[in-house]
């Protein structure tokens, strides 16, 4: 929410933001999952697609 504070930005580019990251974060954990169990597994083309429309900060995080 601090882009909403600092930058005066409406508060639905913040949750859109946080929606975004989570969405990324859980793709990446469910690929990852999948990697472990050998299951069917998020095509990079997808994940890439999710961090560049705005889940980057979950992708980067899952990524840790």
């Amino acid at each position: 929410m601090a882009l909403t504070v600092f930058f005066a930005l409406p508060i639905w580019v913040s949750v859109a933001y946080v929606v975004l990251s989570v969405g990324c974060f859980t793709a990446y954990a469910v690929d990852k999952s999948a990697a472990v169990t050998g299951g069917w597994r998020v095509s990079e083309a997808r994940l890439l697609a999710l961090g560049l429309i705005g889940g980057w900060p979950g992708g980067v995080i899952a990524q840790r």
